[in-house]
């Protein structure tokens, strides 16, 4: 069995459109991650622009200055601190009833402590907005503290829900005790390479889209070049064959999907720094209800693309199967695959998009970590990750003994 399965990965893997295909895409997951890199840019406190790796430098050692708890009270002090620079008519340009910092300000104290303001601000914003720092203005450090406003304003998003869903007590209850297990207060600091992991996760798409390419002719290969007169005659090429093509399919994107993933991450973290994966993931989005540090939160993350990979290769290789050639297979499964991106968020049916949420595309580029999307079924309720490894984890199952079947059933003539 085991040099069967040699012989299969062995024929998958050096299949010239294949290998084109894997390490193009190793290449380019490279390329990627480096051009993300390059194309970074901040300015200095001087107002130097700078670019690259030099701009990475910059916003690491600007970030580490403000590095540490974020506490009630460091949480007003900075609102305080705003108010005093804002309120130095010096430090101000009104022009045709807006304002903005001089330069000077602008590049020693704003642009250093934005990131941090923005993340403050909105905290009070209203239920389900975000102004993106606009209405850092309106505060005055009077207002509730930083973790009380923080809890309040959940509250009140699951209370008044969304327009397209109204979260049961049970689903309340669920966010707000998810939500007590984030450790308190949110220690801030640099961590711009598991930032742009996370940021970046939607380019799992191109490895996904060349497991398709790859996995199309699995079956229906044999079937273009007429090897199934032969194997389905052989011996075992109704058990053992069929067996080791599945074994050696699912190998292959597995080391695939591995490779393609690591290395995309190796790059961003060796022109971005491996600090601040101990930091929770309220540092990338506030609202987030996970408890979860960023290394937590890029390993779960990866998990569900490794679910959705496994399923994925599963789905092909079952439709590889029926199908007489590699491009229906393709065209199927590019179908199946980008739908998603073409569906439209509706504003009132939440089953709807709840359904949406599920569907490979958006699995793949979505994170969902800073969302509150829940399932409920009865008694029992799922968060939209749990609910992804479910749903590929169940078809990937489902779908395991059906593969090859039509192979196995195929009358050769």
């Amino acid at each position: 069995m085991g040099a069967l399965i040699k012989f299969e990965f062995v024929k998958l893997y050096k299949k010239k459109i294949n290998l084109i295909i894997f390490w193009g895409t190793c290449a380019m997951m490279v390329i990627f991650a480096m051009v993300n890199a390059l194309q970074t840019w901040t300015w200095d406190k001087e107002g130097n622009r700078l670019k690259g790796l030099d701009a990475i430098k910059c916003k690491k050692e600007m970030t580490k200055e403000l590095e540490g708890p974020l506490t009630n009270e460091r949480a007003k002090e900075l609102v305080m601190e705003f108010m005093e620079v804002k309120s130095n008519p010096e430090n101000i340009i009104e022009e045709e009833g807006d304002w903005h910092f001089v330069d000077a300000i602008n590049y020693s104290y704003y642009s250093v402590k934005r990131d941090i303001l923005y993340m403050i601000a909105h905290n009070y914003d209203a239920p389900w907005e975000n102004t993106w720092g606009g209405n850092l203005t309106d505060l005055t450090g009077e207002e509730e503290p930083f973790y009380e406003a923080r809890t309040h304003r959940l509250k009140e998003m699951l209370a008044s829900g969304s327009s397209d869903w109204e979260y049961s007590e049970a689903e309340q209850k669920f966010w707000l005790e998810k939500d007590k297990k984030t450790k308190k207060p949110f220690i801030y600091g640099y961590a711009e390479g598991w930032e742009q992991i996370l940021d970046m996760m939607g380019f799992f798409t191109i490895p996904l889209i060349s497991l398709f390419i790859m996995m199309a002719g699995v079956y229906a290969g044999e079937y273009e070049s007429h090897a199934d007169h032969i194997i389905l005659t052989t011996k075992y090429g109704k058990s053992k064959v069929i067996a080791a093509k599945n074994l050696a399919a699912f190998l292959f994107g597995g080391i695939f999907v591995i490779l393609t993933t690591f290395l995309m991450y190796l790059i961003i973290l060796l022109c971005n720094g491996f600090d601040g994966g101990n930091l929770v993931i309220q540092n990338f989005n506030i609202d987030s209800p996970y408890p979860f540090t960023y290394v937590q939160s890029v390993l779960i993350c990866t998990g569900v693309n490794f679910v959705l990979a496994f399923a994925m290769i599963a789905v092909t290789l079952f439709l590889s199967a029926r199908m007489k050639g590699g491009l229906p297979v393709l065209a199927i499964m590019m179908l199946f695959f980008f739908i998603g991106m073409f569906m439209r968020q509706s504003t009132e049916n939440g089953i709807y998009n709840h359904i949406l949420y599920l569907l490979p595309y958006n699995v793949a580029s979505l994170t969902e970590l800073g969302y509150l999307t829940s399932y409920r079924f009865g008694s029992l309720i799922l968060d939209c990750i749990n609910m992804r490894y479910v749903t590929y984890i169940l078809l990937t199952a489902v779908l395991l003994p059906f593969i090859g079947r039509s192979f196995k059933k195929h009358q050769v003539q």
